[in-house]
């Protein structure tokens, strides 16, 4: 086995500054889109140039309205609630952050008003993966959906640590549920979810079944 032989993976083992040290270093070419986003005041770890839909993107939209406003009255045009999301982005209405509840409701009450406001379509995908949320907790956890807390658990709480010291998943709360379906997480990202071959199909019949 040759000693002087080097692997390297820079999408792997790159960071963000490594990049831009390189760009800046061999005069490489790049998307000068990332140039009107440092304008803006985003950091080099902030900017990202993708569809502003995703979970994740959504927390850039106001970009498009500061740097490519006529493709930002496309998306108000096209896209209900598209300037909803560029107002409100990061804030507590949409779930980030602490989020708070009205007083006359406990968490599960409002995690349960919420999916009675939203299309029935998305309030079945909802349902559907709660429901699998809360048997996971049944099933591998041994812990009933009768005891699941109406908020977060402190962090104190033992169970927060597998036997074995380890970090677990983020215990069970309808407080946690309702900040799912608050910040519009049809994925349910927030409740440990993954998206799933076939999930946009699934979509689709649900639409069928649903309406629009």
């Amino acid at each position: 086995m040759r000693k002087d032989l080097y692997n390297a993976y820079p999408i792997y083992d790159w960071k963000t500054e490594d990049i831009w040290t390189a760009v800046g270093k061999f005069g490489l070419k790049y998307n000068k889109i990332y140039d009107l986003i440092y304008i803006t005041g985003r950091s080099i770890h902030e900017a990202r140039i993708c569809q502003p839909y995703g979970d994740d993107q959504r927390k850039g939209l106001d970009l498009f309205r500061k740097i490519e406003p006529d493709t930002w009255f496309k998306v108000v045009e096209r896209v209900a609630g598209a300037n909803f999301g560029n107002i409100y982005r990061g804030l507590k209405i949409l779930g980030n952050g602490k989020v708070v509840k009205p007083d006359q409701y406990t968490w599960k009450e409002y995690a349960n008003f919420l999916l009675n406001t939203i299309p029935k379509y998305q309030a079945h995908v909802y349902q559907e993966r709660i429901e699998q949320f809360l048997m996971w907790w049944e099933v591998e956890e041994k812990w009933s959906r009768e005891d699941v807390p109406d908020a977060t658990p402190d962090k104190s709480d033992p169970r927060w640590n597998a036997p074995d010291g380890s970090k677990r998943r983020k215990l069970p709360s309808w407080e946690r549920i309702a900040k799912c379906v608050l910040k519009n997480d049809l994925n349910c990202k927030t409740l440990s979810f993954g998206s799933v071959v076939g999930g946009y199909p699934r979509l689709l019949r649900l639409k069928e079944q649903y309406g629009e």
